[in-house]
Parts: C-alpha cells; sequence; structure tokens
C-alpha cells in the first residue's frame, strides 16, 4: 500500500512539472495558431400582453352606464353654469346701458330719442322677465331668444359709440406722427445752420416737408367728410382709411432717412 501511494504521488507530481513546462508566451507557434472566437445569436421570444380592466367587482357594462351619465351630468353642469352666466350678463348690460344713455352719459348723442324709448321699453318688459318664475329662465336659448330685439338696439348704438371713438383716436395718432417729424425735420435743420453732423441734408428735409403736406392734405378731405359729427349714424370714414395713411406716410419717411444714411456711408 505504502509503494503503491509512492507511485501515484511521483505520478501526479511529473503532471505538474509537466504543465509548468509549457510556454504560455505570444511567440509560442502552437499558441498562434489556436483562434477563438465568440458567437452570438439572436433568439426572439414572443410576448402576449393582455390588458386587463379593473372594475373592483362592477360588470364593464354597469361601469360604462356610470361613465356615459357622469358625462351627461357634467355637461348638463356646464350649460346651467352658462346660463346663469348669460342671464347675469343681461342684468348688467341693461344697468350699464341706461346709466351710459343718461344726459352725460357716455353714449349720449349716438341715438334717437325713437331709439331710446323703444331699448328701455325692451329692457323694462327683459328684467320683468328675468325676475318672474318663469322655468325658461334656466333655457340658454330662451334667454338668447327674448333678449335678442333688446340687444340688437342696444349694440347697434354701442358701435356707433364705437367706431366714433376709434376714429378720434386714428386722427389723434396721425396728428402726433406729424408733429414728431415737424419736430424733427426742425432740429435736423437747426444743427446744419450750426455746422454740426446730422442725418439729413437740407434736401431730405424738403422732401419730408412735402411728404407732411401732402399727408396733411389727405387727412384734412376726410376730416371734412367727418366733422359734421352725425353720431347717430356710423361715421362716413372708415378708421382703416386714417390706419392707410398713417402706415404710407410712416413707410416714405423711413425710406427717405434709408436714402439719406446711404448717402452718408458713400
Amino acid at each position: 500500500p505504502v509503494a503503491k501511494n509512492n507511485n501515484q504521488f511521483q505520478n501526479n507530481q511529473n503532471n505538474i512539472n509537466n504543465a509548468n513546462n509549457i510556454n504560455y508566451n505570444n511567440n509560442n507557434p502552437n499558441m498562434n495558431n489556436q483562434q477563438f472566437q465568440e458567437e452570438i445569436k439572436e433568439i426572439e421570444t414572443p410576448i402576449k400582453a393582455d390588458l386587463i380592466i379593473t372594475t373592483f367587482g362592477t360588470p364593464y357594462n354597469v361601469l360604462n352606464e356610470y361613465i356615459i351619465r357622469e358625462k351627461k351630468q357634467n355637461d348638463e353642469d356646464l350649460l346651467i353654469n352658462e346660463t346663469i352666466n348669460y342671464k347675469n350678463n343681461l342684468e348688467q348690460y341693461i344697468y350699464d346701458t341706461r346709466s351710459k344713455m343718461d344726459v352725460n352719459g357716455q353714449l349720449s348723442g349716438y341715438y334717437v330719442n325713437e331709439e331710446k324709448n323703444e331699448l328701455f321699453k325692451k329692457m323694462d318688459e327683459l328684467m320683468n322677465w328675468l325676475y318672474s318664475e318663469d322655468e325658461d329662465l334656466y333655457n340658454k336659448e330662451k334667454l338668447e331668444e327674448k333678449s335678442k330685439d333688446m340687444r340688437d338696439i342696444g349694440d347697434q348704438i354701442y358701435k356707433r359709440f364705437n367706431e366714433w371713438k376709434k376714429l378720434d383716436e386714428q386722427y389723434a395718432k396721425i396728428e402726433s406722427v406729424i408733429n414728431d417729424t415737424i419736430m424733427y425735420c426742425s432740429n435736423e435743420e437747426t444743427q446744419i445752420k450750426n455746422g454740426k453732423k446730422t442725418e439729413l441734408s437740407l434736401e431730405d428735409i424738403g422732401e419730408i416737408r412735402n411728404l407732411i403736406n401732402d399727408t396733411l392734405r389727405k387727412v384734412a378731405e376726410k376730416k371734412n367728410l367727418s366733422d359734421k359729427r352725425i353720431l347717430t349714424s356710423l361715421p362716413p370714414v372708415l378708421t382703416d382709411e386714417i390706419e392707410m395713411i398713417i402706415n404710407n406716410f410712416n413707410y416714405t419717411l423711413e425710406d427717405i432717412r434709408e436714402n439719406a444714411k446711404k448717402r452718408k456711408e458713400e
């Protein structure tokens, strides 16, 4: 038994020594001839997903019915709120219009007596109905129908007022633009007389003054039409017409200044 164990030990030792004698460096031709290759395979795995609707024990058709009812209730609530707001706006419209149609009110002069009498009659009728117990008060379509005649008369008066107001604002705007331009030309002319550097030449200033005179002539023609101030009708001049005159003036003025700047650079 002892000799057998010694032989086994010797064989194991020899195997270890042989393993240690192997040359693992890169110069070993036997190692260079060995090739290692990694292979990657793609495997398609089907995945199945089921959509699970949790109804907490409530049948799906019953739950769907609840959803439909809730949406219908929300729509009804929205319509009720719109109706209430419309009714409140009507009342405010009547109060504001009565106040503005006083002798010294904002709308004074923009209506004839027949319009005022008819409008006040319609407003009285509508106010009496708004404070009644009629179930139609909670119907927006009925509110619109009942208030239509009153709103038609009142809105026409407001339209006249607003159109005349916008026209006056446009006249004031073109007047301000021209005054600023006159001041600008005067300052440039003074600088030239004092021998200082200016943006414009005397020729440019003359061209701008011609532009000012031409614009004033166009505005005067429009004002002659509107100065009669027949406030019970719409203005004979559209605000867009004055806006176009202003835009043309500003465009031409800017063109003159740009040409003057280019000449200075040259």
